[in-house]
């Protein structure tokens, strides 16, 4: 039995910080609007509430993949046989409320010769730019085709929204293959409970469209900024770098600076699981620094491909093929880093004094969060984090080269937690489905309305590395005080409005 404990009313990108109090949450307790002491987040507060527009597809998606439209706020104006144009007025009030913040507009299957391409374009095009005119971001969903196949008229229209999305800015999605398995088709009605994922990365992808720019462009511009951050120290005591370990081929380590600190006290381990299962070891190396600098030991299998002394900023760097899931960092790399903090380091004399193999967590991101998955079973380890990330249904399509289903669940044998990021976050249908599952072990679900990315690209990791924290101080330093941002019926976590908290009854007070 789950307990849902606070649902947000607003959702929201990014809000004034945490209502946490005490000396340890002095970082949350400060605003994080631009200008404040901490900065701990820059981001403005974005909320990120759809509403779906559409007819028969959009029937047949919340009959057969409720979960997709079980959210809080969510709106819908189905149009009927009557097609957009119908449903016009409707969806410009639904637009005109200011309840909204994305518009999901899709038409239904066009029939060649029936005179629908124009009036649904025309609808279309009006609907879109009052949406826009009003603030909202907007995603163009081509039709779903299904056992019927494209029309010639679908076709057309769906150039049209391709043109269109670039030259307004809007997200132009089909959804007739699944993003993260191409030669999975939606060819009948029973494969729309594998589009979740997809619509919510196409609700996220919205909030980053520029007008002109591809996906390909933007996402291009992105990690050309990153790549150009320099590395954080951290907010911790301990200052913290990222450094290659002879001992540890093919691994990256986030630990404090200065380890002679750590003779007598010895530091805590996290294994991290890469973005898109990426040999990337540095795309969330400002959220990783920020951990270590607390005093852990963070080690991230792959290589330092970005930001500062990054792989990618010498010649030899150009010969790296980009990767894709399943072709970077594989399971038994992440169990090879396992062996080498449990047994290699500990037993050798030179991180044999630093690290304390008997207090090891795992974590990862997206892709990497099957990674940290994959490893939560071992005996070895003490805690698990993942974020933004989830199993895959029962029989549905998971991540190239990484084999693990919903039966993993029923093998945990540590505390978990889930951190998504809301309604556009495209694991949030996957992560909530685990959790539901999970009785053997304390869980711990929270979610906040940042999207698939958390805020890894924040300052310091922003929130998510602040959470992460108390979780692992809790559970690997067994901290009281970290603990009760998790626990108690008025927990820290719980007094915030836009986080969404829910716990098994296994979660009790240390």
């Amino acid at each position: 039995m789950n307990s849902v404990l606070r649902k947000p009313g607003l959702l929201r990108l990014l809000a004034a910080g945490l209502l946490l109090a005490g000396a340890n949450d002095a970082v949350l307790a400060q605003s994080a609007v631009p200008g404040a002491a901490a900065a701990a987040n820059s981001t403005a507060v974005v909320r990120r509430l759809p509403l779906f527009v559409g007819g028969t597809t959009l029937q047949s998606w919340m009959r057969i993949d409720p979960a997709l439209f079980d959210f809080p706020g969510l709106g819908t104006v189905l149009t009927g046989k009557g097609g957009l144009a119908a449903g016009e007025a409707a969806a410009r009030a639904q637009i005109e409320s200011g309840r909204y913040q994305v518009l999901h507009l899709q038409p239904d299957h066009l029939v060649d010769g029936k005179g629908q391409l124009e009036a649904t374009r025309n609808a279309a095009d009006r609907l879109a730019r009052a949406a826009q005119g009003a603030g909202l971001k907007v995603v163009l969903a081509r039709p779903l085709g299904l056992a019927a196949g494209a029309s010639r008229d679908d076709e057309a229209l769906a150039q049209w929204m391709q043109d269109a999305a670039l030259a307004r800015g809007y997200r132009y999605a089909d959804y007739n293959h699944i993003d993260f398995h191409p030669e999975i088709k939606v060819d009948s009605p029973a494969r729309l409970a594998l589009v979740s994922n997809t619509v919510r990365g196409a609700l996220d992808a919205a909030f980053r469209a520029v007008p002109g720019l591809s996906d390909e462009a933007v996402l291009q511009r992105e990690r050309e900024h990153l790549n150009g951050l320099p590395d954080e120290p951290g907010s911790g005591p301990y200052p913290a770098i990222r450094a290659i370990e002879p001992a540890l081929p093919g691994a990256v380590l986030y630990r404090p600076a200065n380890l002679a600190l750590f003779e007598q006290a010895r530091l805590p381990v996290l294994i991290f699981g890469n973005g898109g299962c990426m040999a990337d070891a540095s795309n969330a190396r400002r959220l990783l620094t920020e951990i270590a600098s607390h005093g852990y030991v963070v080690i991230v299998p792959g290589a330092m491909l970005e930001g500062p002394g990054g792989l990618r900023n010498y010649p030899q760097g150009a010969v790296l093929a980009p990767d894709r899931p399943g072709q970077g960092v594989s399971p038994a790399d992440m169990t090879r880093a396992l062996d080498w903090a449990s047994a290699d380091a500990a037993g050798n004399g030179g991180w044999a004094r630093y690290v304390d193999k008997a207090r090891i967590g795992v974590a990862g991101w997206s892709c990497g969060g099957l990674l940290a998955l994959s490893l939560s079973t071992d005996p070895r380890i003490r805690a698990t984090i993942v974020f933004d990330s989830g199993l895959f249904p029962a029989g549905g399509a998971g991540m190239p080269g990484v084999a693990v289903d919903k039966s993993l669940l029923d093998r945990l044998h540590a505390p978990i937690l889930y951190m998504l990021g809301g309604m556009t976050d495209v694991a949030y249908t996957n992560g909530t489905d685990d959790f539901a599952r999970i009785r053997s072990v304390p869980a711990v679900l929270v979610s906040r309305d940042v999207g698939h990315s958390g805020t890894f690209f924040e300052p310091r990791g922003g929130l998510w590395s602040i959470v992460a924290r108390h979780w692992l101080d809790w559970q690997l330093k067994g901290e009281r005080a970290a603990s009760a941002a998790f626990v108690g019926a008025d927990c820290r976590l719980c007094r915030d409005p836009d986080w969404t908290v829910r716990r098994n009854l296994r979660v009790v007070a240390p």
